[in-house]
């Protein structure tokens, strides 16, 4: 939809280790199609009992991290390495967020990590709304989390069992404090027509069959309520 229709998809996941949707996201990267802020995810202590530490983090998205900056190219703004401190908070985002025009007008949300375990092995909801003040709520959280700026990266490699494994050295980064004052705020509550969503972020984002049904509102004269990105920030 996005390639056919033009817009861009705005992202905000939390863990990326399925090379499925590795490699879609590295496709649409390289179509610019998408902007990601993606933060740490996964550690490795690779050092016996006893001996001294040497934690490397980001082991989870380490890999698709090099493959996403390589496919934004010049452009390197479309992906934010978003590094935070894992042991105290985690960037635990999962949403995306459509635009058009300049205008936002879908939001895809819910509990799912974007991964094989999240979309076959748990019990997990995915929604995708229609709806443009949802959307302009959604995308003013993710452009905070674009400007919540973290120390730079720093990479990292260390040596287990004879592989070296690559990812990042620890850090003591947070949220800051304005992103934290806006996350104290009370939620907006948005009335949305009932109906179903048209899946625009289906090609990018689902490629495994675990979430294909479409799930209608048994009763459509019911209006439900959604609240904006406020009760999901992190």
């Amino acid at each position: 939809m996005t390639q056919k229709q033009g817009g861009q998809v705005y992202l905000a996941p939390y863990e990326h280790h399925d090379e499925q949707l590795i490699k879609l996201l590295v496709d649409a990267m390289e179509d610019k199609l998408i902007h990601i802020v993606l933060t740490t995810a996964g550690n490795l202590n690779p050092n016996p009992k006893g001996t001294p530490k040497t934690i490397v983090w980001d082991t989870e998205n380490d890999d698709p991290r090099r493959k996403l900056h390589k496919a934004a190219g010049k452009e390197k703004d479309r992906v934010i390495d978003r590094m935070l401190n894992p042991t105290a908070r985690i960037g635990h985002n999962k949403f995306a967020v459509y635009v058009k025009d300049g205008t936002p007008t879908a939001v895809m949300t819910g509990s799912t990590n974007w991964n094989e375990t999240g979309l076959c092995a748990q019990s997990n909801n995915c929604i995708i709304v229609e709806d443009e003040d949802i959307a302009t709520d959604y995308f003013a959280h993710w452009n905070g989390l674009k400007d919540d700026r973290q120390p730079p990266r720093k990479a990292l490699t260390v040596k287990k069992g004879g592989k070296m494994v690559k990812g990042a050295a620890q850090n003591s980064n947070k949220q800051g404090p304005k992103l934290r004052a806006a996350n104290q705020n009370a939620p907006t509550v948005h009335d949305l027509a009932a109906g179903s969503a048209k899946e625009r972020f289906r090609q990018i984002l689902l490629p495994h069959g675990c979430l294909r049904k479409e799930v209608r509102p048994e009763r459509p004269e019911r209006r439900p309520r959604l609240v904006n990105a406020n009760q999901a920030r992190r």
